[in-house]
């Protein structure tokens, strides 16, 4: 434990020893450190300003596709929006694209490289050199990806930030013109496959009417070609004839029942007689309600033979004719109790002899008679023409049964021919529409986010990192420097040294004996130390802020150089305004 203690405390011993005697070197040489350090820093930070910078520019859009396009296109094209999402790098870092943006910015001539097309060996040597010359790169980054939307941030680097920001917006705008001109390209593309698809089915169609029409010439006069609908049809021309035919059995039995009617109907003649005398009013009204209660009975038999199909014979009939007969008794007798004495009638004049009367209810069933036979004329034409579609459609519905698969083939060949082309003519309508509000550029949309600016400090190099090298490299060589003297140095200035070279301990030192010489010399050395390292702090602070504006404020640093170097350049120093004269925008088209 002990031996450990007496170990620990050497090693403290030794590293104090060491510590206090870099600590004496540095306080006897920190005049030469510090002009070390001034002059080192100072050349460090001057040369930092002929580091080459390099600018970043960046600019975020996003485009978004119309859902309707997108879908539309992708299921029916072998084109799609994700292929030319997946070639996103390619268009707006790609050579080609690189050689565009170039010419817009004004590196390239536009006579150097082709409008279009592939880039010759020759041409991609020219632009790959101007590019290299420029410091010029680009790269792209998608912050959204998503099927409707993309969010596309686009940065550009070079040795001068108006040409970063130029450079970029040439990029984005060649690629939102590229994008823009493909999406068109894309859309004629379609347009020109859906019209093709379309003239096809309707083709297609046009050919399977053309062959339903040569073939079935002879059913022509069928209203449809479906089975169901010829079956319906077929069916009421069969009810229409069979109900005219059922009408004519009707009428044929009214006729014959009027007609015997008539035949039953045997009316004497009336003879002739003379003008009766005038009689009394109440025999009069019971004369003529005689005569209404006969043509009532007239009228049952009547409605019963017509209306209720009652023959001659049906017991109905006969009661009423008995019922008939009975009334007219009646007003026979009557007219026979109203005659004269015959001795008056004898010497009365003869009247004229009027005709004998024809009765009411023959007339009427005569004229119906003949009402119905003109009738059934007319129902006979009818169900003769009945008689004859009926027979024409069951032969042109034998004809359709026999062919029904062929024509249900040719049905369904045309039926999905004209669908088709229903369905393309569809796609080509909202096709057209799309394509008209993306020549209006409302279908593809491209935003600005973000415009792209100029950079008011550079990527690189950073201020910070010139900083740490500088002071770095300053201090280094200034204690490099302290620590090589002190090797160097062979006098004795301490005590240890003393007493190790003289073999023996040192029993008192005595201080530097002032003389009038070393006075001057001390008075020598202040004068000149004192403004060497005052105007060395100087130089220093001041390249420090030449390396502080060239980084952090290029401007002001540019307008510093322009002056700095009209004072410089009879010394031969090489031009600081040269450093950062790239910041300023017509610098790189010179």
């Amino acid at each position: 434990m002990t031996s450990r203690t007496d170990l620990r405390t050497t090693a403290n011993e030794e590293l104090r020893s060491t510590l206090s005697r870099y600590a004496l070197a540095v306080r006897r040489r920190w005049k030469v450190g510090l002009l070390t350090l001034g002059v080192l820093g100072s050349i460090s930070f001057w040369c930092s300003q002929y580091l080459p910078r390099q600018y970043q520019a960046l600019t975020v859009f996003e485009r978004r596709d119309d859902a309707v396009l997108q879908n539309l296109v992708s299921q029916n094209t072998p084109y799609s929006f994700e292929h030319l999402k997946s070639s996103l790098t390619l268009d707006l870092t790609g050579l080609r694209a690189k050689a565009d943006a170039a010419v817009a910015t004004g590196i390239v001539a536009p006579g150097t490289v082709a409008a279009t097309g592939a880039l010759s060996e020759t041409e991609a040597s020219e632009v790959k050199s101007k590019l290299a010359r420029h410091k010029l790169n680009a790269s792209v980054r998608l912050v959204t990806n998503s099927p409707g939307l993309d969010v596309i941030e686009l940065r550009a680097d070079a040795n001068s930030p108006a040409l970063a920001r130029k450079y970029v917006a040439a990029l984005r705008d060649q690629y939102i013109a590229s994008a823009r001109a493909r999406m068109r390209a894309v859309l004629e593309d379609t347009r020109t496959f859906f019209q093709s698809e379309l003239n096809r089915c309707q083709s297609d169609a046009d050919a399977a009417a053309q062959a339903i029409d040569d073939k079935f010439k002879g059913l022509t006069d069928l209203q449809s070609r479906d089975p169901a609908v010829v079956a319906a049809r077929l069916e009421s021309l069969r009810s229409e004839k069979e109900r005219l035919e059922e009408e004519l059995g009707r009428m044929d039995a009214q006729i014959g029942a009027r007609r015997d009617f008539l035949a039953g109907m045997d009316q004497a003649p009336i003879s002739p007689s003379v003008a009766p005398p005038p009689s009394d009013p109440r025999a009069a009204t019971e004369d003529a309600g005689l005569d209404r209660a006969i043509r009532d009975v007239e009228r049952e038999i009547s409605d019963a033979i017509v209306i209720k199909q009652m023959t001659p014979e049906h017991p109905t009939i006969q009661t009423l004719r008995r019922k008939l007969a009975a009334l007219e008794s009646v007003r026979s007798s009557r007219t026979q109790d109203q005659q004269p004495p015959p001795s008056k009638l004898a010497q009365a004049e003869p009247a004229v002899a009027a005709p004998a009367p024809r009765n009411p209810l023959v007339v009427q069933v005569t004229l119906e008679v003949d009402t119905l036979d003109r009738q059934r004329e007319i129902v006979e034409t009818r169900l003769a023409a009945a008689r004859e579609a009926y027979a024409r459609h069951s032969a042109l519905c034998r004809d359709l049964n026999a062919s029904r698969g062929e024509l249900r083939r040719l049905d369904e060949r045309a039926a999905q021919a004209t669908a088709a082309a229903g369905v393309w003519r569809q796609h080509l309508a909202q096709l057209e529409q799309i394509a008209a509000a993306e020549s209006e550029e409302r279908g593809t949309r491209f935003t600005l986010l973000e415009e792209p600016l100029t950079a008011a400090q550079p990527l690189t190099p950073r201020l910070s990192a010139v900083f740490a090298i500088c002071i770095g490299l300053a201090l280094s060589g200034a204690i490099a420097l302290v620590m090589l003297l002190e090797l160097l140095d062979r006098s004795v200035s301490d005590v240890g040294r003393a007493a190790k070279l003289a073999g023996a301990p040192v029993l008192e030192v005595i201080g530097e004996i002032a003389t009038p010489a070393t006075v001057r010399a001390r008075r020598l050395r202040t004068l000149v130390w004192t403004p060497a390292i005052a105007i060395n702090v100087a130089l220093l602070v001041f390249s420090a802020s030449l390396a502080y504006t060239s980084i952090g404020i290029p401007g002001v640093h540019h307008r510093i150089g322009v002056v700095m170097d009209r004072i410089l350049r009879p010394l031969g120093i090489p031009p600081i305004a040269d450093a950062s004269a790239d910041f300023e925008e017509a610098a790189w088209e010179r």
